[in-house]
């Protein structure tokens, strides 16, 4: 664990409101389960796309990842390959 690992989140959460007066409705609103759930997917989401190489995004701004995920005990030949690294990524995460 990081040093400042514990006051990360925290800290993410008020950047988030900065550049403006904050009220007490944005500061909830920054905390809300909602923003913190659709961050923490995203967290999750590239992660998952890093394990099993896929492209995030479109247009101009997707990014591709290479696949970082080796199963040695997969045929790369096997049509089920990419079903299983996502199956399998999916249980690591």
């Amino acid at each position: 664990m990081e040093k400042d690992e514990k006051t990360k989140t925290p800290v993410d959460r008020f950047f988030s409101i900065t550049g403006k007066k904050p009220y007490l409705e944005d500061i909830r609103n920054a905390f809300s389960v909602e923003a913190l759930n659709k961050e923490f997917y995203k967290i999750v989401t590239k992660h998952f796309y890093q394990l099993v190489g896929a492209t995030e995004g479109k247009g101009a701004k997707a990014i591709t990842y290479e696949r970082v995920l080796q199963l040695p005990s997969v045929n790369t030949e096997d049509s089920r390959t990419k079903k299983i690294y996502q199956e399998f990524a999916v249980r690591l995460i």
